[in-house]
């Protein structure tokens, strides 16, 4: 944690040339610490050299303490106080041209942090500290790498005048060196409110053998690996604000054998185990900013047989049994920053009977119950970092009957009806890390009139209508952790004229016209997580001339056009969680020559041709969510694009996608995540990528722990070899013949079964299959001596012109079934319990994993979505000229 501290624009001066230092979280910090490698300080601009005019500092004083401005206007003509203004400009051009932005305090009004932390010095007596001060975050922000984008990296470090003061008196190669190693954040956490470490003592750190990758307890086996990013943000969480820790604790801790993959309670079994990397993440969670835990309190917490797989109350029941990943996740969730619990406060929260699967009121009815994991999840995420709620709360809230299914805000008439689940998750991710709600407050988000269906601005027209559940989705998605909204808020944001259909920039033109959902829609996404957006700012995005319709950079053009709107869907992909972006940015982005059809490398000859509209799809689809890319991005990303296209190979890659219903063909359990011709191995190396994983598309709660549960599990499943993950399917899924009993259809085709216990968001293993290009499909369907038809029925397409076939080259996972296919006909389907998972690797490569979305029980039969599209596409009839090959 980086202190209290938000970012502001940027300031408003210009120049000047530092590079920056591009170092990744895999290079080894002791190489950079040497004055050689330090990017030189900008240097001061030159004085004016005129005599009578003195530069206009206002701006520059204006963002100081009241006082401290008071002084300064008093004595501008003091050398001391001319140098001070000297040095603060100096800094601020550094800033600007870095393109880090100033963080700001909170005070009344507020200041950027790089100047209030000078507040206990009188600017005028004290002028030679203060001087010294500019001139050294000169030098550490002139040394920071790319990733650094505000100045809290600095300032939360400095509490007290007399780390401001240490910090004037630093080496200029000691500061730079600190400033360039590639974890300033971590570092920084560590030392919040502590001053700057010395140089030393980060160097020691920052070689420990204990936190680089693979290591066992051998430094020497190590000596050449790059530090692990993980392990030193799980000890830097730990650490927040204690310092940095001595390398005999971190040691100690890394080698405990209850942190070991597989512990059974014994460290013998274990001593040649690596780390439970998930497990590791859960204690740094919980022990965040409460130092490195002595290891007789984390064995004690993890010898909890509450905290076992089937545990209902008895502890020797589960005794053989292995620790419940998914509730631990949630136990350290809500214990977040609070330390490791006591057994008597976590045995007391899972026996409450209001967890268990089907209560209504009644403990006494569901004693022999197993826990609703998915309400667990739900109470963990409203919780987090609260600590473990007491039975009183959590029954209080379990029993609102505005929450059951049908209510209209009458008590009496769903007094038998269950819980609405989708609506208990969706009040769950507005109160995440707020508690839980009060009944008042809730009743009162559920009973606006503008949430109901029909909704145009008149609450007793529509007192009838029920709940307008897309319309929840959207608002809890953009309040996700903000809190249950006011009823003011919420109808501001509904009535806005320009989320109508047909607006085009005249409110009276569209009063009586519903709301446009699809723009609602991109909208959402933009802010999810960010709060309903402002009127000005949803109004200033979609007036953009950029945006519409034949858009050649010339608003004036295209003011009576229409919104392209395949134009704003891609836009809002790119900026998914990233908030609207502004007219510079966006119009920088659209602008870019490598986006028009045709574009050969030279933008003037396409300066008049249309948007390529495969390409900007592609380009959102590979930016998903990591806002509006830079040239220099698209660019790298075209010129990998090209050659692949140009190589016109048949890749293997580290995943597929949905099969149909389970139709015989071959699988191979060591099918390879990724397998590639050599030149297909340099050019991704050459071209890495931020990775990620898209958790908002099967509705992973938005709960840090879990998704860096989930991220560390992935990570950990793709450093298997190929034996090793063939074990790893092994362990967990086995297949069998269907007995027709739920689909007749499948009657002696196989299925896929839980070989034992599945936790919630357990990974069960990687879709394997061979991707295809659009210019490859019928050379794969020659090589490998197959139909067309064939390829189609068990693939999927993640990105344009890319498409995934697990024909005769998927694992187990592609026998998995489908629990609908979204026929009229269909009466009492089975419950989905587990789901794709797309994830995309630092290669730019797309990977696909199943994960169990709810606990499911040794020998349960896995259900699996398709998707509706799939089976719309199934049912057409499908014409193939060449499928005898």
């Amino acid at each position: 944690m980086m202190g209290h501290e938000v970012s502001a624009s940027r300031p408003s001066v210009v120049n000047t040339h530092p590079q920056a230092m591009v170092i990744g979280p895999g290079d080894d910090p002791s190489s950079f610490f040497s004055v050689e490698h330090l990017t030189e300080p900008l240097t001061e601009p030159p004085e004016s050299s005129s005599v009578d005019q003195e530069p206009d500092h206002s701006e520059i004083i204006a963002r100081f303490t009241a006082t401290q401005q008071h002084q300064i206007t008093s004595c501008l003509s003091h050398p001391g106080v001319k140098t001070v203004l000297s040095k603060a400009c100096t800094l601020l051009q550094t800033l600007e041209q870095r393109g880090i932005q100033l963080s700001m305090d909170r005070s009344v009004p507020p200041l950027p942090t790089l100047f209030a932390k000078l507040k206990r010095f009188n600017i005028v007596t004290e002028h030679q500290d203060c001087s010294r001060y500019f001139q050294k975050a000169n030098v550490f922000f002139s040394a920071v790498s790319k990733t650094v984008n505000n100045t809290a990296s600095l300032t939360s470090m400095l509490k007290s005048k007399s780390s401001v003061t240490q910090l004037a008196g630093m080496d200029d190669g000691d500061l730079a060196a600190i400033a360039a190693i590639p974890f300033l954040k971590q570092i920084a956490s560590m030392c919040n409110g502590k001053g700057l470490p010395e140089k030393a003592k980060v160097d020691d750190l920052l070689t420990l053998g204990c936190l680089k990758m693979q290591w066992r307890g051998d430094d020497e086996v190590v000596m050449d690996k790059p530090l692990d990013p993980g392990l030193v943000s799980n000890i830097s969480s730990m650490c927040n604000s204690r310092g940095l820790p001595e390398k005999s604790k971190v040691e100690a801790f890394l080698k405990l054998d209850c942190l070991k993959e597989g512990w059974p309670g014994m460290g013998e079994a274990v001593k040649d185990k690596p780390l439970d990397r998930p497990l590791v993440t859960n204690i740094s969670s919980m022990s965040s900013g409460k130092g490195i835990p002595e290891k007789s309190k984390v064995e004690a917490f993890l010898q909890l047989d509450c905290l076992k797989m089937g545990w209902l109350g008895n502890d020797e029941a589960v005794k053989d049994k292995p620790l419940d990943r998914a509730l631990i996740t949630n136990i350290s969730s809500m214990c977040n920053s609070r330390g490791l619990p006591e057994k008597a406060k976590v045995e007391a929260f899972l026996k409450l009977g209001c967890l268990k699967m089907g209560w209504q009121g009644n403990d006494e009815a569901v004693k022999d119950k197993p826990l609703d994991r998915a309400l667990v999840t739900n109470i963990s995420s409203m919780c987090n970092g609260k600590g473990l709620p007491e039975k009183a709360k959590v029954e209080a809230f379990l029993k609102l009957d505005c929450l059951k299914e049908g209510w209209q805000g009458i008590d009496e008439a769903v007094k038998d009806k269950p819980p609405d689940r989708a609506l208990i998750t969706h009040i769950s991710s507005m109160c995440n890390g707020k508690g839980l709600p009060e009944q008042a407050k809730v009743e009162a988000f559920l009973k606006l009139g503008c949430l109901k269906q029909g909704w145009q601005g008149i609450d007793e027209a529509v007192r009838d209508m029920p709940i307008d559940r897309t319309l929840v989705t959207h608002i809890s998605s953009m309040c996700s952790g903000k809190g249950l909204p006011e009823k003011a808020d919420v109808e501001a944001f509904l009535k806005l004229s320009c989320l109508k259909r047909g607006w085009q920039g005249i409110d009276e033109a569209v009063k009586d016209s519903p709301l446009d959902r699809s723009m609602v829609t991109h909208i959402s996404s933009m802010c999810s997580g960010r709060g309903l957006p402002e009127q000005a700012k949803v109004e200033a995005f979609l007036k953009l001339g950029c945006l519409k319709k034949g858009w050649q950079g010339i608003d004036e053009a295209v003011k009576d056009q229409p919104l392209d709107r395949a134009l704003v869907t891609n836009i809002s992909s790119i900026c998914h969680r990233k908030g609207l972006p502004g007219k510079a940015k966006l119009e920088a982005f659209l602008k870019q020559g490598c986006l028009k059809q045709g574009w050969q490398g030279i933008d003037k000859a396409v300066k008049d041709q249309p948007f390529d509209r495969a390409l900007v799809t592609h380009i959102s689809s590979m930016f998903n969510s990591r806002g509006l890319p830079e040239k220099a991005e698209v660019d790298a990303f075209l010129k990998q694009r090209s050659e692949k296209k140009r190589d016109d190979e048949v890749i293997f890659i580290k995943e597929g996608i949905t099969g149909l219903i389970a139709l015989p063909h071959r699988i191979n359990d060591q099918a390879p995540l990724w397998m590639a011709e050599k030149s297909v191995k340099m050019e991704v190396d050459e071209h890495r990528q931020r990775q990620t994983t898209f958790f908002s598309q099967i509705d992973i709660p938005n709960d840090r722990s879990i998704r860096k549960s989930i991220n560390e599990s992935i990570a950990k499943y793709q450093a298997l070899d190929g034996e090793q993950r063939e074990q790893y399917l092994k362990e967990r899924m086995s297949a069998q013949k269907h007995d027709g009993s739920i689909f007749s259809e499948l009657k002696g085709q196989e299925e896929v079964i839980a070989r034992r216990d599945i936790s919630q968001w357990e990974l069960l293993g990687h879709y394997a299959g061979k991707q295809y290009h659009n210019n490859t499909y019928q050379q794969g369907a020659r090589v490998m001596g197959a139909t067309l038809a064939n390829i189609d029925r068990y693939s999927f397409t993640p990105a344009n012109d890319v498409f995934i076939s697990a024909y005769r080259e998927g694992n187990i996972t592609s026998l998995i079934n489908a629990y609908s296919t979204y026929a009229s006909k269909e009466k009492n389907p089975p419950e989905q319990n587990v789901s794709f998972l797309r994830h995309r690797n630092q290669q730019g490569q797309w990977v696909v994993f199943i994960i169990a979305i709810k606990p499911i029980p040794a020998n349960e039969i896995l259900w699996i979505d398709y998707g509706e599209q799939y089976w719309q596409a199934a049912r057409k009839p499908i014409e193939i000229s060449d499928d005898n090959f």
